[in-house]
């Protein structure tokens, strides 16, 4: 219990320690602006939600909701009474805000009914989406709190409006430059992972990556992953089974064979292979079994 105690307590420095650190970074319009991707900020920030005045003597009637702009407390030309970083509103975005992933037709924001939003137009509302979110990121990871790992896997399957957003927080500097070397560190690591042989590899994902590696000031890693050896498969399943690999080896080589040394396909074949009753237990003997040649025979 005192353990709790200490680690509920830890918890509970450090979430105010970003909170702080958020508030000092974005507004509360702006706060408000991001809840719409990220709602646990409305968790994190009651008050400033309590506090956004709704009602049509200071916001104008934007989207037909009874003068409510689903909380964003701005009025259409975009004003921003905060003199944080998140003012960055403007319908004129600068040539960094401009950064798309190829031809960029497919971002877009509009609302259910295909018009967008009425107040500003895609692109300014893209910009401003992306650069808020770049401010929360800074916020979140200075040197003062724990490092930042962001992961995005299956890269292959992200739309245009993700990859633009991951593209702009990766290459646009906004979020890094300040007067103070040291608080212009960010401790934010990057990584994402895709499958380079699906059939239907978009285009837009090899732009996406051209245009991360052909950025100086950006240092990319490239890791390929292969499939595993046919000693590693053999260790897997012989993990798997607790069965010597003496006993499992001709077992496994047909696996490995089928799976392309896949440790994500071994799992899958071996889980369909239990389904199909093709790997049995056998409570007599105690210990897994299976027909050799049935299971070479599967397609």
């Amino acid at each position: 219990p005192v353990a709790n105690d200490e680690q509920r307590e830890n918890q509970e420095e450090y979430v105010n320690i970003i909170v702080s650190s958020i508030l000092r970074h974005l507004s509360p319009a702006g706060i408000v602006f991001l809840s719409g991707l990220i709602p646990s900020l409305k968790a994190l920030f009651p008050e400033v939600f309590r506090s956004v005045v709704m009602d049509d003597d200071s916001v104008s009637d934007c989207d037909g909701n009874n003068g409510t702009t689903d909380g964003v407390e701005e009025n259409c030309d975009n004003g921003n009474e905060s003199d944080r970083d998140d003012s960055f509103v403007g319908n004129e975005p600068n040539e960094n805000e401009e950064r798309m992933v190829g031809d960029g037709s497919s971002t877009n924001y509009d609302d259910d009914n295909g018009n967008g939003n009425d107040c500003m137009g895609a692109g300014a509302y893209r910009n401003k989406l992306h650069y808020l979110f770049r401010r929360l990121l800074k916020a979140i990871s200075e040197p003062s709190h724990s490092p930042i790992f962001f992961y995005v896997d299956d890269l292959q399957w992200a739309d245009s409006a993700s990859l633009t957003l991951l593209s702009s927080l990766v290459l646009e500097s906004d979020h890094f430059n300040n007067a103070d070397e040291e608080e212009a560190r960010q401790c934010l690591f990057v990584v994402g992972s895709y499958r380079s042989n699906e059939e239907d590899y978009p285009e837009i994902l090899n732009q996406f990556i051209s245009e991360i590696d052909s950025v100086p000031s950006v240092r990319v890693t490239n890791i390929s992953l292969g499939g595993i050896a046919k000693s590693g498969t053999n260790s897997m399943i012989s993990d798997a089974l607790r069965l010597p690999i003496r006993l499992i080896r001709n077992f496994s080589d047909v696996v490995h064979k089928k799976s392309a040394g896949n440790p994500l396909f071994v799992k899958i074949f071996m889980t369909s292979l239990v389904e199909d009753h093709y790997l049995t237990y056998s409570l007599e003997e105690q210990r897994w079994k299976w027909d050799i040649d049935n299971v070479r025979d599967i397609s």
